[in-house]
């Protein structure tokens, strides 16, 4: 049991410093006032694996990007 526990600890901690690193990278002071939720998406987009015009997105998800998009320029405007 002691065993299987210590395999759960992961060998280095690249991941978290790539993670901190993208949002380093997109959390700038140009872009001060970018919404939690805006920047979470980039992250996830970003670290997301295989290149990104190589995706291929449903009907449905582009819909549902195209209406976050308008929303999020609704609520920035105001």
């Amino acid at each position: 049991m002691v065993m299987l526990s210590i395999l759960t600890i992961p060998h280095s901690s690249a991941h978290c410093e790539r993670i901190f690193s993208v949002v380093r990278k997109n959390k700038t002071d140009f872009r001060g006032s970018m919404a939690k939720d805006t920047l979470e998406a980039l992250v996830v987009a970003k670290l997301r694996p295989g290149e990104a015009l190589d995706r291929v997105y449903t009907n449905k998800e582009l819909k549902d990007m195209k209406s976050a998009y308008y929303r999020s320029l609704q609520a920035s405007s105001k």
